[in-house]
Parts: C-alpha cells; structure tokens; sequence
C-alpha cells in the first residue's frame, strides 16, 4: 500500500524552510537598489540604523517563526500518529478482507468437490439434514484441518479433502495405540455414508484388536447385513474379504467393457445407482498380514477406486513387519496422513493437520437414524419397460420357432435378454427366487409381457398359476368391469391350490404327449416340425408357477405326482415347446424338490435370483454361490445362465413394471386378435359362478333326467360336476358338513351348496312341472336364514312354487311326503318333488315313537331314502355335523344315499362315510362330492357362491326353453 506519508521530521523541515522564505522576502521588501533615488538621500547613520531596525524585525520575526515551527513540530507528530493509527487499522482490514477472500475462496473450492457434510464442519446442521442423491459419491471427504506450520494460531484455515470413492484410498500411519486413528475414521466413514446416496455405500472392517472403531455405524445391519457386515478378526476372514473384493473388481472391469472409466461415471452415463460402493477400513496393518494377502492389497489399492473399492488403510508404524510384507509397497498407492504431535500430509509441505476430530455421539445418534431411514426407502433405478421393447410397429414380428426370448432389464447400459427354446444354447427352463419385497412379482409380470408384445397368441401360449394371493395375475383375466385380457394367456389360476396346480401339471403332460405324437414324423423337436411345416401352427407354450414350493408341501400322493409329472416336463417337455419358470421365495425347505435336485434342477440352467438370504442364495444359485445374498435393494438381480456357477453371475436391474402401462399394453394386443380366446380361469379363493356355469353348459330343460350342480372340479379345462336325479334307487344328495363358504362370505358352505343344486334343477324344469318343498330347520337368528329366502324367491322367479315349512312342521312333512310313495306307485302321481332340507342337524330325536301311532317319525325319512327317488321324490339335506348325519341314516338306511357331499369334516369322518382309501382335510370354499352310481373317486370342486337379487334376475332372463 503507498501513502504521501513522511513523518514528523519532514514536516519540522518543512516549517523552518517556510520560515527562512518569509524572513529573506522580508528583509529584501524595503531596501532600495542603486537605481531607488531614495536610498541615495539616506545618511550612513540612517542606514545603519534602518540596518538595525531591519536586523531587529528580523530577530523578532525569526523568534516567531521559530515558536511557530514548535508548534507545527508538535502538530505535526500528532497528525503523523494519528495518521499512523489509521495506516494500521487500514493495513489490518485489507488483510481481514484479503484472509477472508482467501478462506471463502477455499471453502468454495471444498464445497465444489466435497459439496455439503463432505467438508462442512459438525455444526452445520443444514448439511447434516440434507440428503445425497442417488448417484452422489463421497469422491473427496474431509479427513481433518490445514494450518501452517509458521504460525502460532491454532485456526484452521480450509478442510483437509482427500481423494476416496473413484479416486483412492488414504493410508494412515500411527502408533498402534494412537486414540487418534478411530477419530479419523469414524469421521471419514460418517462423511462417506451420508455424502453417498442412500444405500449405496457399503462399510467393511478388518479389526484385529476388535476395538470397535466401526462399531457406531452396526446400526445401520437392522436395515441390511451388506450395509455393515461383522466386523473381521481373524486373517483367514481378511483373506476370504480380500478374495471377495478381487471378484467385485473383476467383475465390474469386465461391466465396464474395455472402457477407461471409473464406477462413478459409468452410473451417471447410465443414469442409473449401477453397483454399489465399498469403503473398507483396514486397522493395524500389517498385523494378520502375509505375502499373499499384502500381494493382494497392493493390487486392490491400485485397481479398487475406479471400480468403486476404496480402502482406510492404518499402519501401524510400531508394528513388526512380517516377511515379505513391505509397507512401503503401499504408501504410493494412497493419500498418506502421518499422525503424531503435529501431523502431516505427505506432498502437502508447510503445513500441519488437526486430525481425530470424530463427531460426538450427539452427531452420530442421529446421523445413523436419519442413515437408517434413507436405506429404508432406497429403491432400485427405475428402468422403463416399455424403452426396452419393440415399438408398437414392430410387436408380434417375432417367431417361436426357434425361441423365446424376454427383455427384462439392463446390466449397466446393455438390455438384459432372457432366452428359452434356443438348442444351440440348451438353455429351456427358469429359475427365479427372491425374499417376500424385493420385486418376483414385478419381474415375473416383465418377463410375462415381454414375450407378450414379442409373440402372438398362434406363437406362445401363457400358463399362468400364482399359488399366493392371486393378486398379480388377477389384471391378466377377463373381468366383467373392464375391455381386455392377455391375449396369449391360456389358462390362469389366480389364487391356485395344490390340486389345481397338479391338474394344470397332468394337463401338460398330455398336451405333451399330443405334440408328441404330431411331430414324431417329421423329427424330435418342434423347430424341426416347424420347418417341415411352416403353416402348422404349434405356439410355444411357457407356464410359469409362483411360489411354486406349495405343490410339495405336503407329503402326499398328489405331490409325489405332482413331482413325477414335473420331472418329467422339465427334462422332456423342452423338445415339444413346452418351458418351465419355477418362482419362489424359498427353496431350501422344500425336502422332496431337493431329494430331486439332478433330475429337476439340473434342467434350470437360467437362474435369476433377487436379493434373499445366503442360504436362499445357495438353494437358487449354487451351494458356493451367495451372491445374492449381497444384493442391495428391491429390482436387483443376479442373472446366471449357468446353472448359477459363481463365474456367471451378472448384476442387472429389473424394469419396473408399471399396473397403468401394462394395462394399456393389454388392452392394445386384445385389440389386435378378431375373436380373442378366453383364458381358463381358476380362482381358488372365490365361489364358482352358477349363472355364468349355466350359461355355458346350456342346459335344456329335461324332466325325465335334471341334474342337480353343485360347483366346478379342480381342473383345467372345468366340466361342472353334477348329480343326475334319475328315477333310480338312491338318487338322493346328502351334504355334510360345516365351514364357511368363499372367503368374503357369511353363510355356512352347506348352506350355500344345497341352494345352487336347488336352484339349478328349478332352471331345468318347466315352471310349475315340479314340486319344492323347503323344510327350513335353522334358528330364526341363522345368518343362513337370508339363503333359504334366496332361494324361495329365485324358485319363485323361475314360474315355481316353493312349499316352505318350519321345524315344527318336520314330522308332518316327511310323514306326508313319505305317504306319497303309495300313491305314486299306482301311477297317480308323477311330478318330480324335491324335499330340500335346511339344517338336519338341528332336527328333534327322530326315533321318538308317536305316543298316538307308536311310529317313528325316522321311519318316514329312511322310506323316503329306500323308495322315494325311483317314484320321482328325491331328498336334498344339509346336515352341519357328520354325528348326526350318521344318527338319523343308521343301519336302516345305509347305501340309499348315493351322492355324498362333503365339506369341512375330519379326516377320520371322510374315512368314516368314503373308506379307507380317500383322504381330505377339507379347507376352505372346497368340498369333497362322492356318487356311488358313477364308479368314480371322490371329486374336489368349488362350490357355486350364493344367489343374490342380481343373478336371480340373469338366471331367469338366461333359462334356455325347451
């Protein structure tokens, strides 16, 4: 800085100098020159003494000048200090301004590589609070505070930044018992956490004195193990991380494909949180160290950054150094802090570092909570399904013939291809396991409407069973709310059970056996019998089975046969078109799969696990194979086409399978098929439809033979199963049994399937052609009690008149109805009539004599049973307990009865009333119909649901004429 300052002698100089001017000019003024005519008139005494006037003017004006110049003198140093104060308060603000600019100039440069808690001290709340994005990285993390070495102040002047994610790694050498190390690396590892984005940064340990360095962030396992697994120990579990660590590094060069990058780059040219980061702390090297683990660190130092493997190393400098391990293999390799009295960064000369500033547990508590809460939340990249299919131009170009193939997501930035049917590749059936939330549904709806808008219905037909909830494949079938279904969609079970689930298996067999059949003259697979007959049409046929593990629950006849049929479509059915997907969230409990494991398992060469637990990895990958195990977040996935050897494991990312955007794509392939088929659909939780059944099955009114239905069997393709009342000894239906009906439902099942045989052999008569008498035993307070007036009204609805009797009117019903069989005998009566009776349990003691007629009113029911049925009477009884059934049929009348209808009863009971060879627990919106006449076994079915106002009007407006 320049001033026109010159102090006070200058200004001193200066006053005598003016002094000195004043008293010359002074003296000069009045004296005259030679050439004065005045001055010549003057005497020498008058000039002398003008001389002494002038020398005494002078003296005096000179002794003035010198008091004046004092007092300037004096003046002058004042101003001179004053002016010097204000030069050092100057001096003293320009570099306030100049240190200020300095620091702002350095946080500013901090904040643009380390933006946010990366550089921001602890008390900067706002930092704290605010969240990383998905893709941020902590590439540069503060690990301390720079200050020069010359100067006595203890302020920090900028955060010390060191290069970590994608960049390198630090190397901390301290004394093995320096309490600053675990401040260092608590600082770092908190700062990488929350500088990163949520779940992408995974924290491992090696710490052979197992102080705990690391131990404030295990909180964070509640959320998931990979975030912060065990801390390591031991040198064998160094070496097994290190080993582990090798693979990842391999395995994301090769993801990178050649190109110089780093992990960071390659996410954001993708988009997408590809991989996830890993900061190992490493503590008291080389302690556990030996030539082959010190080999391996070194590699990993030099090639882990850009693949997203980044190290803490602390070496311990008073520790002995192993042979062949050397320390200063390492040191190049990484940005190195040597700690003690003052620390310092090697290549950062004139400075010291303030290290070991950890936060306090005040920071941490809730750092880790608000950590916890983010990798809660973390979600998979989310993939647009419809950007990895064809465009609407090009769907349905693709032919079967040769293969099947799915795009189902990326594996960085190349589309993820799922192939069946290629035979150069031998690759035909899927595996697909993942834990309960990490998105089978969603990858299982991908991979269904990828083939979908790849191949037409004459290409690929869909089996589609979901032996959960039924909830994902519901959207797939024909609703009547609603425009479209999956066109190539063949058969669906929404909500399946075991039963259905060996129907649909035995149903392939013998579709497999058909084709077999067609293509034996001209080869043995169908891509030869599509090229020897390019218009055949022959579609692939793909069944995919969710939670599949259902079907071997049980240790039973139908899963042994369930088991022998699917051994047997996966190591034969691949020649004929027909492929496999087998899902599950677990497979390690099923015994009687695993008992098979090289005669199905071996036929599953493509597996796609998503993250599940290591064990569960094992069972779906390989027994050496836990990579699933390691996965992040739901929509992540491990893609193995090789029977899930370790070496074939691929990270991909599932496309998300948006309801909206696939119900769209539906409703556009619907579209394009003229007369779209209609899918078999079986819906295990939900009552069959009687209305819809009998629309179907047209049934035409026949008096001489109507059948009574009682629902539809467990089947692919459904016939309903119903008990013809021929005029034939023992055409009766007993119902036994208690339980509810479909779920949702309130009425008793018994209930329930007594009113649909009812109302179906109403539909089939003329009105008025027969007659119905209901005897209605249930307490007045019975929730059934809506099902009996149901049914009065739609016998009502469909031109009959429904005789309606109470409990006190049994014995007089059953004595008059019994009284008939004389009649009809002679011919004089020949109307059908139907005794329908509510409630049979609840029946008094039938065996009570008549005090009048000493007759037993069981005598009229067992008359009923032995004759009534070939003379046109015909009884229909729901009993809700087996017990009384048995009473009230007795000896007497045992094999008059031949159609059985059983629902939730004992074992031991279906034993009791079928024998020894029929076997059924009886669950829910089932029933169990046997009949005696027909010589077959015993057939499940679901029982038709309840009439409501609604279907009686549609079964009266559906009755079909004679």
């Amino acid at each position: 800085m320049t001033t026109d300052y010159t102090g006070g002698a200058g200004q001193e100089r200066a006053g005598r100098r003016r002094a000195s001017q004043a008293g010359i000019y002074g003296v000069a003024q009045p004296v005259r020159t030679s050439s004065d005519p005045t001055m010549t008139d003057l005497t020498v005494e008058e000039t002398a003494a003008t001389v002494v006037r002038l020398a005494s003017r002078v003296a005096d004006m000179s002794a003035a000048y010198e008091q004046a110049a004092r007092r300037d003198a004096g003046t002058a140093r004042e101003q001179a200090q004053s002016q010097h104060l204000q030069l050092q308060r100057q001096v003293r603000e320009v570099a306030a301004e100049q240190h200020s600019a300095a620091v702002a100039k350095v946080k500013s440069a901090a904040e643009a590589i380390a933006p946010g808690i990366l550089s921001s001290a602890w008390d900067n709340l706002e930092a704290l609070r605010q969240p990383a994005r998905i893709l941020d990285s902590a590439s540069y993390v503060r690990a301390g505070g720079i200050r020069p070495s010359a100067s006595d102040s203890r302020a920090v002047l900028a955060p010390l930044l060191v290069p970590l994610l994608d960049h390198g790694n630090l190397l901390v050498a301290a004394p093995g018992d320096s309490t600053a190390v675990g401040g260092i690396v608590q600082e770092i590892v908190l700062r990488s956490l929350l500088g990163t984005g949520a779940g992408q940064l995974s924290l491992a340990t090696y710490d052979p004195h197992l102080r705990g360095t690391t131990a404030p962030f295990t909180a964070l396992r509640q959320v998931s193990d990979e975030l912060v697994p065990p801390t390591l120990a031991s040198p064998e579990e160094l070496h097994d991380l290190l080993d582990e660590l090798s693979h990842d590094v391999r395995r994301i060069s090769e993801m990178f494909e050649g190109v110089p990058t780093t992990l960071g780059e390659f996410r954001h040219d993708a988009g997408q949180p590809i991989e996830r980061y890993r900061l190992v702390v490493l503590l008291n090297y080389p302690l556990g160290f030996d030539a082959r683990t010190h080999g391996l660190l070194r590699t990993l130092l030099r090639t882990g950054p850009a693949c997203g493997i980044s190290f803490i190393l602390h070496h311990d400098s008073t520790a002995a150094q192993p042979d062949e391990v050397n320390p200063d293999d390492l040191y190049p390799l990484a940005t190195v802090l040597r700690v003690g009295s003052l620390s310092t960064v090697d290549g950062l000369d004139g400075f010291h570092i303030d290290t070991g500033l950890a936060p306090s547990l005040a920071v941490i508590e809730p750092a880790i909570d608000e950590l916890q809460e983010r990798a809660k939340v973390a979600a998979a990249p989310k993939i647009s399904f419809s950007d990895l299919q064809p465009e609407p131009a090009k769907r349905w170009q693709e032919s079967s013939a040769e293969r099947v193939t799915a795009v189902i997501g990326r594996a960085g930035h190349q589309p993820v291809e799922i192939t069946v049917g290629d035979e150069r590749e031998q690759r035909h059936n899927i595996l697909v396991s993942g834990a309960v939330g990490q998105g089978k549904s969603n990858l299982l709806m991908v991979l269904v409407h990828s083939w979908a808008v790849r191949y037409s219905a004459d290409e690929l037909e869909l089996y589609l069973l979901d032996f959960k909830d039924g909830v994902t494949l519901f959207p797939l079938s024909p609703q009547p709310d609603r425009v479209g279904w999956l066109p190539q969609a063949r058969v669906l079970g929404l909500e399946s059970d075991r039963a259905y689930g060996a129907a649909v298996l035995e149903h392939l067999v013998d579709e497999f056996e058909r084709r077999a059949k067609i293509i034996k003259p001209y080869g043995d697979n169908v891509m030869r019998y599509r090229q020897a007959r390019p218009d055949a049409k022959m579609p692939r046929i793909i069944t995919v089975i969710d939670e599949f593990q259902v079907l071997f629950e049980e240790d039973d006849e139908l899963s042994k046969a369930a088991l022998l049929n699917l051994e047997r479509l996966a190591k034969q059915g691949r020649a004929y078109g027909i492929h496999l997907v087998l899902a599950s969230q677990t497979l390690s409990g099923i015994t009687a799969m695993l008992s098979k494991q090289d005669g199905i398992f071996a036929q599953f060469p493509i597996r796609l696990a998503l993250k599940n637990s290591a064990p569960e990895s094992r069972a779906v990958l390989d027994q050496h194979n836990t990579e699933a195990a390691r996965l992040r977040y739901r929509g992540e996935l491990i893609v193995n086409t090789d029977f899930g050897q370790v070496e074939a494991n691929h990270r991909a990312v599932v496309a998300l399978a948006d309801p909206a955007e696939l119900a769209t794509l539906r409703v556009e392939l619907w579209r394009r098929v003229p007369n779209p088929a209609t899918p078999s659909v079986f819906n295990g939780g939900a009552a069959a439809d009687l209305v819809a059944t009998l629309r179907l099955s047209a049934l035409a009114i026949d008096e001489d033979e109507p059948v009574a239905l009682l629902g539809l069997p467990v089947a692919v393709t459904p016939e309903p199963v119903a008990v013809p009342l021929s005029a034939e000894t023992g055409r009766h239906l007993s119902v036994v049994g208690a339980g509810d009906s479909a779920s949702g439902s309130t009425q008793s099942a018994g209930a329930v399937l007594l009113q649909s045989a009812t109302a179906s052999l109403a539909y089939q008569h003329k009105p008025g052609s027969a007659r119905f008498v209901i005897l209605n035993l249930l307490p007045a307070k019975s929730r059934d009690q809506v099902v009996v007036d149901k049914l009065a009204l739609a016998l009502t609805s469909l031109g009959h008149q429904p005789d309606v009797r109470t409990a006190a009117q049994l014995v007089e019903t059953i004595t008059e109805l019994s009284g008939e069989i004389t009649i009809r005998r002679e011919g004089s009566l020949t109307t059908a009539a139907y005794l329908v009776a509510f409630g049979m349990d609840r029946a008094p003691n039938l065996r009570s004599p008549d005090p009048a007629t000493f007759v037993q009113p069981i005598d009229s029911l067992h008359a009923l049973w032995r004759e009534g049925s070939p003379l046109g009477i015909h009884v229909l009884g729901w009993w809700g307990n087996v017990r009384s059934y048995n009473d009230q049929l007795g000896m007497e009348a045992n094999g008059t009865v031949d159609a059985l209808a059983l629902l939730r009863v004992s074992n031991q009971d279906v034993i009791d009333l079928l024998g020894p060879f029929v076997s059924w627990n009886g669950p829910t919106n089932r029933a169990l119909v046997s009949d005696v006449a027909e010589a077959t076994d015993p057939t499940v079915i679901v029982p038709f649901g309840s009439l409501t106002d609604e279907s009686i009007h549609q079964l009266t407006q559906d009755r079909v004429p004679r």
